[in-house]
């Protein structure tokens, strides 16, 4: 786990503006001061920001540059940025404060600059032989970003790609760019290299000791952060990795201790969840309530129209949801159920997601639209899994992509739907079916979807209709709610899902193999007839063997 975002002042701070436009970037190449310093540190703007928490970089990444408008109304002070006295950035991603800690222990503070993209001129110079970039989604083929951008606009530039590029173009546009090396690194990275335009790490498991994480957290503290967020992959590993016990199997005791931790410490006024799966919420339920009564009074998501808790507080991590159907499951993600079979994955999902909406975790779950060889009974099957959420009453804010190849990994070479002139009724319908559920929380007034109704048709008329082809007619009408689902349904235009056969707690447990029985806790019941433990079902946090 390491911290998505770090603050770094030194002897005080100095507010200002860091607004870069496409007119700018010749400007801002001049000389520095003596020199410049030997190593730059940067990253694009919309990386290095912290307004309004994560939610705005989640937007930024989503959506396309000509709607940047709608983030400065309803963010007009996003780009004012803290700086400290010698022009450095007060805010960078934790993963250039990691590199420039790293740094520091071969070279002075006078040899290392991290900057905002618009102060680069002052520390780039003679001297300068490496500038280093670290950037999430510089090609915009991240976190539904072709999808999102193709569907609002012909534009496929996300923001914080337009950012991004703005960025490169400062670079290159310096005088002094014979002499320095440009490094690109982060989690967009990969980007770079799959497509040659200069990975995604496929590291083994591992984790921090709470010794580091807390260190992490006080600094950040020191510095001034309010707001702390641990990245990870799945954050019920933790504390598991490198144990007797199979890491699908949460230790309930160390995450309760880490977490408690982290928001008892001074100075933490939120905390915000990073990625989990879904089958740990069935594993261990009772985790999942200590958790809640840690983290909830923490979170700054409020959902006062789903949470019972008395300020309406909510936890919304993201969670792998990606298909509803269990032959594309099996081909895409065949262990994404652990312990439990992927046979059983609509269960594994409703019953999980019961456990969280109990508990007051409303997830950002991610879907899979276009997945190669992908077929109308298994739009339908994702349908079918929609629907028995919403009959069931339980709700999670569903974010439906189109399928993105990665490199090294065994789909790397699998082409699935690419354009969204080419996704078919069903698909479309999984995306617009599940954008309505997400409005839900929002729409307890008359004008509400009354302005959602009206808007959708009037940008069908306008441009979504040319832009994204016949198939995407009805399942935006769907969306609007101008004809209701039943009437569409007669009328032959969607597919409104078939009741499923779910599978309880109790039988889903019974269906794990009885070598893993003994890892459950004997505390949250529902434990199979004839389980007989025959040896401790968890490690206690004194001998959890976390990476030296």
């Amino acid at each position: 786990m390491s911290f998505s975002l770090f603050r770094r002042k030194r002897d005080g701070q100095l507010p200002g503006a860091a607004k870069i436009r496409a007119d700018e970037v010749s400007s801002v190449s001049g000389g520095a001061k003596n020199g410049g310093r030997l190593i730059v540190l940067s990253a694009p703007l919309t990386e290095a920001i912290d307004y309004a928490g994560y939610f705005i970089q989640m937007a930024m990444a989503s959506m396309p540059i000509w709607m940047e408008p709608v983030i400065n109304s309803k963010y007009p002070s996003w780009r004012n940025v803290e700086r400290n006295p010698d022009g450095t950035a007060c805010y960078m991603p934790a993963g250039v404060r990691l590199l420039q800690t790293s740094l520091l222990r071969e070279w002075s503070d006078e040899d290392i600059a991290v900057c905002y993209p618009d102060d680069l001129h002052q520390f780039i110079g003679a001297k300068t032989r490496v500038v280093a970039v670290s950037t999430h989604n510089p090609l915009g083929v991240t976190f539904a970003a072709g999808v999102y951008t193709s569907i609002f606009g012909s534009s496929r530039l996300p923001i914080n790609s337009h950012y991004a590029r703005l960025l490169f173009a400062i670079i290159k546009n310096s005088p002094y760019r014979p002499n320095f090396k440009v490094i690109v690194g982060g989690s967009g990275g990969w980007q770079i290299t799959q497509t040659n335009s200069f990975v995604p790490d496929l590291n083994p498991q591992i984790d921090f000791p709470k010794e580091k994480i807390m260190k992490g957290v006080h600094a950040n503290v020191r510095e001034g952060n309010r707001q702390i967020s641990l990245a990870t992959e799945d954050m019920f590993i933790w504390g598991q990795v490198r144990t007797e016990t199979p890491f699908f199997f949460p230790n309930r005791e160390a995450l309760v201790d880490l977490y408690s931790s982290i928001v008892r410490t001074p100075g933490v006024e939120q905390h915000v969840l990073s990625h989990c799966t879904i089958a740990p919420f069935v594993v261990d339920p009772l985790l999942i309530k200590e958790l809640s009564q840690v983290l909830l009074p923490k979170s700054p998501i409020h959902l006062p129209r789903l949470s019972s808790h008395p300020q309406g507080k909510a936890l919304s991590p993201l969670v792998g949801l990606e298909t509803g159907s269990v032959p594309m499951a099996k081909k895409i993600m065949p262990s994404k159920g652990v312990p439990f079979s992927i046979d059983d994955w609509p269960s594994v999902v409703l019953e999980g997601l019961r456990v969280a909406n109990e508990n007051n975790w409303f997830p950002v779950m991610t879907l899979m639209v276009g997945n190669p060889g992908e077929t109308d009974e298994d739009s339908m099957a994702t349908l079918d899994l929609i629907y028995e959420m919403e009959c069931r009453g339980l709700f999670a804010f569903l974010v439906p992509s189109i399928f993105t190849p990665l490199h090294d990994t065994r789909m790397e070479k699998a082409r699935g739907v690419t354009e969204t002139q080419s996704l078919t009724p069903l698909q479309w319908q999984v995306m617009m079916k599940s954008w309505k559920l997400n409005l839900r929380p929002a729409m307890h007034s008359w004008w509400g979807p009354m302005a959602w109704r009206v808007g959708s048709i009037a940008m069908w008329l306008y441009k979504l209709r040319r832009l994204n082809g016949p198939n995407f007619t009805w399942p935006l009408f769907m969306f609007s709610g101008v004809i209701s689902e039943e009437m569409l349904r007669r009328m032959g235009k969607i597919y409104i899902g078939k009741p499923l056969k779910i599978k309880t707690r109790k039988e889903l447990i019974a269906s794990v193999r009885s070598n893993y029985w003994r890892y459950f806790r004997v505390d949250n019941g529902d434990l199979p007839d004839g389980y007989a433990p025959d040896a401790p079902t968890q490690q206690t946090p004194e001998a959890v063997a976390t990476l030296a």
